[in-house]
C-alpha cells in the first residue's frame, strides 16, 4: 500500500484543475514561526551536581601460572554390535542395546517416525517419565507379565 501524502505540502507543482488559475507558488519554508508555547526554564540546583568521579583503579597483570584448563567430556557412542539408533521421531527413539529394544524420550527428534508402529510397539522397555520433576523417572515393560 501507497502511503499518503498531502500533495499541498510536498512542494512540488501539481497541475491546475480544470476551471482553477495559475498554480500557486510553493510556500516559503524557511520563514521562522514564532514558538507558540514558551520553554521552560531549567533551573540546575547546587544538589542535582553529579558526584565527582573516583581515581581510576591500577589493575595490575597478576603473576604466577595459569589454572589448567578443563574441557568438558563429552559423551558419544559409536555404533557397534551392542548399541543402535533404529529411528527416531515424534519426540522419542527407538534404540537397542544388546538384545534389547528400548523407547525413550528426545526432544530434538520433531520430524515423523520412519520404523512402521510394529516395530516400536515390539521394544522390551518404555521410559514414561515422571510425575514429579525430581523423579528418576518410570519404566514400562510392555513384555513382561504383569503379577
Amino acid at each position: 500500500m501507497k502511503s499518503f501524502r498531502d500533495k499541498r505540502r510536498d512542494g512540488r507543482p501539481h497541475p491546475a484543475k480544470s476551471g482553477a488559475g495559475q498554480p500557486r507558488p510553493p510556500e516559503n519554508r524557511s520563514a521562522v514561526k514564532p514558538d507558540a508555547r514558551p520553554r521552560e526554564q531549567h533551573n540546575v540546583k547546587a544538589d542535582s551536581q553529579p558526584a565527582p568521579k573516583s581515581a581510576p583503579r591500577n589493575l595490575a597483570r597478576r603473576e604466577g601460572a595459569l589454572p589448567a584448563e578443563h574441557l568438558p567430556l563429552v559423551l558419544e557412542v559409536a555404533p557397534n554390535a551392542d548399541y543402535a539408533l533404529l529411528d527416531s521421531g515424534a519426540g522419542q527413539k527407538l534404540e537397542q542395546y544388546g538384545p534389547y529394544r528400548i523407547v525413550r524420550p528426545e526432544g530434538q527428534a520433531i520430524w515423523q517416525k520412519a520404523l512402521p508402529a510394529r516395530d516400536w510397539e515390539r521394544a522390551d522397555a518404555i521410559f514414561t517419565g515422571d510425575t514429579d520433576e525430581e523423579g528418576i523417572g518410570r519404566w514400562r515393560f510392555p513384555k513382561t507379565p504383569l503379577g
